[in-house]
């Protein structure tokens, strides 16, 4: 099943559904295009790569940053407090919000691609595409959905699903990764 048609989907409700082993999945589609600058966003990471040019070895077969990205530079911060709040919206409860524990950046060139895992220990996982083509490659869930994504959009999912790129057909694309944590709105308040 292709998914392609939700450029436009504001609403938190999850755009698919599909069910795993483990539980019902919702996976959550948002255009980012009137809170972001995907430009900049684009901007930021290739000068980012630029400066730390060495990738660390893991499932992606592409150039990568530290998963640590957002304790090393505050470039990507204004996105991380966008994504923060809407994986919050997501998980709908009202003690509960999303922080970031884990974010990178990728690069794909063509012939890059992800091997399939899940985010493991994650509540949240999320994509941000701030450079694709039209009909970029998609994004599979292991026994769901594939997501064909469009610039500026974000998609969110649990991190525990099982998930891969195939090798990119574009020259280029260009992705912020994260993985949230839920804490406690009391203990977010007392740090405050």
């Amino acid at each position: 099943m292709v998914i392609n048609k939700l450029k436009k989907r504001l609403s938190e409700e999850p755009f698919v559904k599909f069910s795993q082993t483990v539980a019902p999945v919702s996976v959550f589609y948002f255009d980012l295009s009137l809170e972001v600058d995907n430009k900049k966003i684009t901007e930021d990471i290739l000068d980012y790569k630029k400066s730390n040019p060495h990738s660390r070895t893991s499932s992606i077969e592409a150039w990568h940053s530290s998963f640590k990205t957002h304790l090393l530079t505050d470039k990507f911060n204004k996105l991380l407090s966008i994504i923060e709040n809407k994986v919050s919206k997501c998980i709908n409860h009202p003690n509960l919000s999303a922080k970031v524990f884990e974010s990178w950046a990728i690069t794909y060139k063509k012939g890059d691609s992800t091997d399939l895992h899940n985010h493991g220990i994650s509540a949240m996982s999320s994509v941000y595409y701030a450079k694709v083509v039209k009909n970029s490659t998609p994004l599979l869930f292991k026994d769901g959905p594939s997501i064909t994504p469009t610039e500026n959009c974000l998609i969110i999912f649990p991190g525990y699903v099982y998930h891969s790129v195939p090798e990119i057909q574009e020259d280029e694309r260009i992705v912020f990764t994260a993985n949230f944590t839920m804490v406690p709105d009391s203990y977010i308040n007392k740090m405050q």
